[in-house]
């Protein structure tokens, strides 16, 4: 389901923006309205997992709890995570 509607679309990546910043990574490119695809750099001594759990976990706060009191929202239960070099995304 679409869930990130346009009304909180940017709320949304914004909280997220700033987690990743919180945890010393660099939002490279945001985007999605089913499930939010994040480009991020991060330091080898952050897991993944950290960021994705602090990710979903500030921005569904922030949506269920001050945005959208009385209506659903949820983030998918899994994550996909691949690697990508970063001479492949600056050329």
């Amino acid at each position: 389901m679409p869930l990130v509607t346009r009304d909180i679309q940017e709320i949304i990546y914004s909280v997220i923006v700033k987690q990743s910043s919180d945890l010393g990574c660099k939002v490279i490119a945001i985007s999605g309205t089913v499930h939010v695809h994040l480009l991020t750099s991060f330091s080898p001594q952050l897991a993944i997992s950290e960021l994705i759990q602090k990710a979903k976990g500030s921005s569904f706060h922030l949506i269920t709890y001050e945005i959208k009191l009385h209506e659903f929202f949820q983030w998918q239960g899994g994550c996909g995570a691949f690697t990508v070099s970063y001479h492949l995304i600056i050329r």
